[in-house]
């Protein structure tokens, strides 16, 4: 058991979007998929924060027209709303944004389905296969990302 905390506890030491990247690998060894899928989705919108400056997501206006700052929840939905077809100038950091902006569409969706136990199929299968193929693809980016600071 200590092992495994320790394991765990291993696994934070980096920024939240690779910490996050990490556990959902951790999960998916351990066949957890819910989890998986649901920390590599986290992990992707921890992403855009850490590298998208849009001061757009970064205040709302309330009803009553007072200005006030986002939460880190309606910044990030707001990051992952903007991201469109990766033409705004905030997003041209993002590498292949183009690719990870369709993986993070179809983790979203595959988070949903998994959070609801809509599973049809070869859903486990098809899941498992889907959160190594993103983990596999957002290490590097993720890599590269960090490599260009």
């Amino acid at each position: 058991m200590q092992k495994e905390l320790n394991d765990i506890w291993n696994l934070t030491a980096d920024k939240e979007s690779k910490t996050l990247l990490n556990v959902s690998e951790y999960f998916l060894s351990k066949d957890i998929l819910l989890h998986s899928v649901t920390m590599l989705f986290e992990s992707m919108l921890s992403f855009l924060d850490e590298n998208v400056d849009n001061p757009a997501c970064n205040e709302k206006e309330l009803k009553s027209g007072k200005i006030v700052s986002t939460n880190i929840w309606e910044r990030r939905n707001c990051l992952k709303k903007r991201i469109g077809k990766c033409r705004y100038y905030k997003y041209r950091n993002i590498p292949e944004c183009l690719k990870f902006k369709d993986i993070l569409f179809e983790i979203d969706r595959l988070r949903n389905i998994a959070a609801h136990a809509h599973r049809t199929g070869s859903y486990k299968e098809d899941l498992r296969l889907e959160l190594s193929e993103t983990i596999e693809f957002l290490q590097k980016i993720y890599k590269d990302t960090n490599a260009q600071r």
